[in-house]
């Protein structure tokens, strides 16, 4: 009987995970062996803690004389309820749209008061604000819950089908990564997105599946060169077994791994130039980006994994005289 170990401990089987299984099995059962032992998976590395991931963002100050020149404008409201109790415990969410709407508040007051606005430094404010909102966006992107569980939640990989949500997911960070640069803001849209990152943690799956397949592929490749197998071609007893290897790599890795490696590939190239902008953000901390560049880093070890394993087969399809297609 033969041996084919779990890949994920008892953790539900993914699509990827199966192939890879029933791939394995029939090349041991062609070779008349029993197949590899997979190594468990590496530790995954989990999204950072808030504290690891410090951000400071300077609040202005307005003393009383200041805060009551200030009434005869909207804005006065929205500088009260941060004093508040239920101002001090926002989100982040909640924090960023705050002061994207204090800014504009306090735009609408200079226009509302000029063009004589007395003693209150309206201008100075207005440009403090707008210089720290970057930070505020970076609690946003850093602190938030859902944004936590999209990077980190994932029991298993993708399933390669509207599932995976990779429009939306598409669509929340574009909307996400535009807010530094936005002069207003709707909070319902704002939270709408947030949750559509949360129920779909699509860079968690890839990251699984990306590790799943860096470390797995690789052992499977190890294996088939274990066998010495274009050294057997040149026996003519080994011509049938030799077709029927080609076989069970053209139903099963070609037409059944390779697809779903390639859905793989499509969401990460999506993905990718969100990386990239998290990346290239100053205000994003050395912590976020090592959970980012680990994403990179995953997707390039699969990568590398695949190519080898194809070269292998190359390697044996020359010396076998066997053609793939």
């Amino acid at each position: 009987m033969l041996s084919v170990v779990a890949i994920v401990g008892c953790s539900p089987a993914s699509p990827l995970q199966t192939q890879l299984e029933d791939y394995t099995t029939r090349l041991a059962r062609v070779l008349e062996t029993t197949a590899p032992d997979y190594a468990p998976l590496p530790t995954k590395q989990r999204f950072p803690l808030r504290q690891d991931m410090p951000v400071f963002p300077a609040d202005v100050r307005i003393n009383l004389r200041e805060f009551y020149a200030l009434q005869q404008c909207a804005v006065a409201g929205l500088i009260a309820q941060r004093n508040t109790a239920l101002g001090h415990a926002q989100l982040p969410s909640s924090r960023f749209a705050y002061q994207l709407q204090v800014i504009e508040g306090l735009i609408q007051c200079r226009q509302q008061l000029e063009p004589s606005p007395g003693d209150i430094p309206l201008d100075d404010w207005i440009a403090q604000k707008q210089q720290n909102l970057p930070l505020h966006w970076a609690q946003l992107v850093q602190h938030s819950q859902e944004i936590a569980i999209h990077f980190d939640r994932a029991e298993q990989g993708i399933s390669a089908d509207d599932d995976d949500r990779l429009t939306a997911v598409a669509s929340a960070w574009k909307y996400l990564l535009a807010l530094p640069k936005a002069t207003t803001i709707d909070g319902e849209a704002l939270e709408h997105h947030l949750q559509q990152l949360k129920f779909a943690p699509l860079p968690a799956k890839l990251q699984f599946n990306h590790t799943q397949l860096g470390t797995q592929l690789p052992v499977v490749t190890a294996w088939l060169e274990q066998q010495q197998l274009p050294e057997q071609c040149r026996s003519p007893q080994f011509e049938q077994g030799a077709q029927y290897l080609a076989n069970v790599f053209k139903l099963v890795f070609v037409q059944r791994i390779q697809p779903f490696v390639s859905t793989m590939n499509h969401y990460h190239y999506t993905l990718l130039p969100v990386y990239q902008q998290l990346l290239d953000t100053p205000t994003l901390s050395p912590a976020f980006k090592a959970r980012i560049q680990h994403q990179l880093d995953t997707f390039s070890a699969a990568q590398n994994a695949v190519r080898a394993h194809i070269a292998y087969w190359q390697q044996f399809f020359d010396a076998c005289d066997l053609h793939p297609g």
